[in-house]
């Protein structure tokens, strides 16, 4: 780009184009966004502690999922410069790093027609370098000024309802990962430091700062419940109704098991400069929790960013600063993420528009880390579960785990992601134009090319241009999908990902917040692990659009069987984790929201659910055969009238008729043809496919992994109706 054109790229006025997958190819991998660390080298280490008591560093590990977080903002990688996120707990890393970016149009006047005079768009947040400084600001508009970070309140704040009494066990795995040593190294001082932290934060909950707690009393404000003894423990704080540090929604008998709060600024002008802007004025309170007592939820962290204009900054033309607010108006705010799932060479990116998520998954069907625990991979992803608000007549938001009328959440809004590496045509990439224009580019959805110059939608090759590229479905092969290695989806990588949700406006004074849902999911193979995590973002959705008022959802599974030629008999059965359910209402069905039949299911000891009251709820249904798969809604209460609507609680269910495979069988080995598997040998399995459906089943594919490279498939095959197939595998 020349620098004629660099100058005049700085226009506001929108230009969406779409852009040639050619000159795609040199800027997917951009060093200004990405700044490429060095993943392979020494990790950098810092002190868990500032001072006495003053953790600097946090690390939430209450369930399947361990990540860290810092006094100045989230995403920090671990005080020994290790990964911030881990899945399962205590296996391998998911995430590199991650934070949350935010920018938006800043006005000087309430009409929103006075545009700031300097550097009018702004972004800010945070990516490997924080933008943010500890500590919360005091004051508003022209008095606001940002706290001590050096003071003893200002820190990074972890409690764990059930600290008084967790076993020695639970506390020396705490104290091992907080410390990050093997479980065998640690020592009583190490496990007491942790417990005497837990205590003081506990006790010195920074409620008076924008801290959340649990209301029970009755009483306006925050009451703090007595210390805990032997007369008094963690079931005495429901049962006497005290209220208590952490957070829950309108059900306050369903609080999150641990909970992390810190808040930040960004006022500090040198850091701010991390993407080449001004502070835009703004105080930022993070509260990060997760549940252990739900198998769905043990692998759900959710993050809520509260962001308040509180002010504080520069709004002056001249050289003389003049402090005060601006108006801020078209704001995005994102969640960014390098993500590294195992093996950081070999990952792929995608964006599902139906459950607000952006996402990682394994493009191989082995990682090389994960293989050394035995696992295959898993995926993770951030789904934006609440929004920014909008005003809405008729409608209603979710803020601050209560309903607001006449308002509604924004969803996702655009999904972006670039890689590591090679350089693109920005003349300045350190500076405001370029720095600044790509990630505002970014945020609303665009490719982060250029500076300010006209906005382009990323390539999409055949599939139609959007703001939410690689939106295909990975795990039937179909649509725009990551990896297809090509111009417009390239091959395993190292990537980035830029989950946004906008546009809106923050008053001086004003709140908005964003809650994130990081999801997390296992299965049998790469692949299966992205419909674990689907399913496991579903109920996580379905929780907090319920106000967290039930936080246990049973898990459901099916059994087909075929009576007839034509017809399929569902079977439904639900095994309720708590004894307090009293209705589950599922409906089936089709890929496209057509209802296939609505079944209630039942506890009464006549529906193939066992014993009346055993909390097992079952039915069955007959129906049609269908040629594609169904998938099943849920709506389940309890007796205290709580609800939850789970989507897609069951996806897939295949009624078309049985498919089996039978084998494997050992039909050569060269040692000594004995049938039978032998070290050393080179050996070929045989499998018989059985397809008793109407139809003809394509694609199929049997493949083999055999050590850690990646595993080698069998051309697909296609098997008749009413047929088998005898296939062999090499391994």
């Amino acid at each position: 780009m020349s620098r004629d054109v660099a100058r005049k790229g700085v226009r506001m006025y929108p230009v969406h184009r779409h852009i040639s997958p050619l000159v795609f190819a040199s800027f997917l991998v951009l060093p200004a966004l990405a700044q490429n660390p060095d993943k392979n080298a020494r990790p950098t280490e810092t002190p868990l502690y500032r001072g006495v008591s003053a953790p600097e560093y946090q690390i939430l590990n209450i369930n399947n999922i361990a990540l860290w977080a810092r006094l100045d903002g989230p995403g920090a990688r671990s005080p020994k410069g290790k990964e911030v996120s881990f899945f399962p707990r205590g296996t391998a890393p998911i995430i590199y790093m991650d934070n949350f970016v935010w920018g938006g149009k800043l006005f000087l006047d309430a009409n929103k027609s006075i545009p700031a005079f300097r550097q009018p768009i702004r972004v800010g947040g945070g990516t490997y370098n924080a933008g943010t400084s500890a500590g919360r600001v005091i004051g508003l508009g022209s008095s606001a000024v940002r706290a001590n970070p050096n003071s003893a309140d200002v820190r990074c704040y972890r409690v764990r309802r059930d600290y008084w009494t967790m076993t020695q066990k639970a506390l020396r795995l705490d104290a091992a990962e907080a410390n990050e040593i093997p479980i065998d190294q640690v020592t009583q001082v190490q496990m007491d430091a942790i417990l005497a932290q837990y205590e003081k934060d506990w006790t010195e909950w920074p409620v008076q700062y924008g801290a959340p707690f649990i209301e029970r009393n009755g009483i306006t404000g925050y009451q703090s419940p007595p210390t805990f003894a032997s007369e008094f423990n963690v079931d005495s704080l429901i049962s006497g109704k005290y209220d208590e540090p952490g957070i829950s929604g309108a059900n306050p008998n369903a609080p999150a098991d641990q909970v992390m709060w810190t808040v930040f600024n960004d006022l500090d002008v040198t850091r701010a400069q991390s993407f080449a802007s001004y502070p835009l004025g703004l105080e930022l309170q993070l509260t990060t929790w997760g549940y252990s007592r739900n198998e769905i939820l043990s692998n759900v962290i959710f993050r809520r960013l509260r962001i308040i204009n509180k002010g504080g900054v520069d709004t002056s033309r001249n050289i003389t600063p003049s402090l005060g607010s601006f108006w801020i108006d078209s704001m995005y705010v994102a969640q960014w993420s390098d993500g590294d799932l195992g093996s950081f060479p070999d990952d792929r990116v995608g964006c599902d528009t139906v459950t607000q998520m952006g996402y990682y998954y394994n493009g191989g069907t082995v990682d090389a880390l994960y293989a050394s625990f035995n696992l295959p991979p898993p995926a993770f992803g951030y789904d934006i579960v609440q929004g920014p608000v909008v005003p809405s007549q008729g409608d209603s938001a979710i803020i601050g785990v209560r309903k607001l009328f006449g308002w509604k959440n924004l969803h996702l809004s655009s999904f972006g992601y670039f890689g590591s590496g090679g350089s693109f045509g920005c003349i300045d990439n350190i500076g405001y134009s370029c720095l600044t224009g790509q990630w505002w580019k970014l945020l609303r959805g665009f490719a982060p090319i250029g500076d300010f110059s006209p906005d382009v939608l990323y390539p999409s090759g055949p599939f139609p241009p959007s703001k939410f590229p690689l939106s295909g479905d990975p795990v039937v092969q179909s649509g725009f999908i990551d990896g297809l290695g090509t111009n417009y989806s390239f091959g395993n990588g190292d990537r980035r990902t830029v989950t946004s949700s906008g546009p809106f406006s923050l008053t001086p004074g004003d709140t908005q917040e964003v809650v994130v849902a990081l999801v997390a999911g296992l299965g049998a193979d790469r692949l299966s692990s992205l419909s674990v995590m689907r399913h496991t973002d579903n109920v996580a959705q379905a929780v907090h659009n319920s106000l967290f008022t039930l936080t246990r959802a049973p898990g459901i599974i099916t059994e087909v069987a075929y009576p007839t030629v034509s017809e399929a008999t569902v079977k439904l059965m639900a095994e309720s984790q708590s004894v307090s359910l009293v209705s589950i209402s599922t409906t089936l069905k089709t890929q496209a929201g057509s209802m296939i039949a609505n079944v209630e299911l039942y506890d009464d000891g006549i529906h193939g659910d066992g014993t009346a009251g055993d909390g097992r709820f079952a039915n069955s249904v007959t129906i049609p055969r269908e040629h594609n798969g169904l998938y099943l809604d849920a709506d389940v209460r309890d007796s205290f009238s709580n609800r939850l609507n789970v989507s897609r609680a069951v996806d897939f269910i295949t009624t078309l008729g049985p498919v089996r495979a039978v084998g494997p069988t050992v039909v050569s080995d060269n040692l000594n043809n004995d049938g039978v598997v032998n070290p050393g040998e080179n050996v070929r399995f045989a499998f018989t496919i059985q397809n008793a459906t109407q139809d003809t089943i394509n694609n199929l594919r049997i493949t083999a992994t055999p050590d850690l490279e990646l595993g080698r498939s069998v051309q697909p095959i296609s098997v008749a109706p009413n047929s088998s197939l005898y296939m062999r595998a090499p391994v």
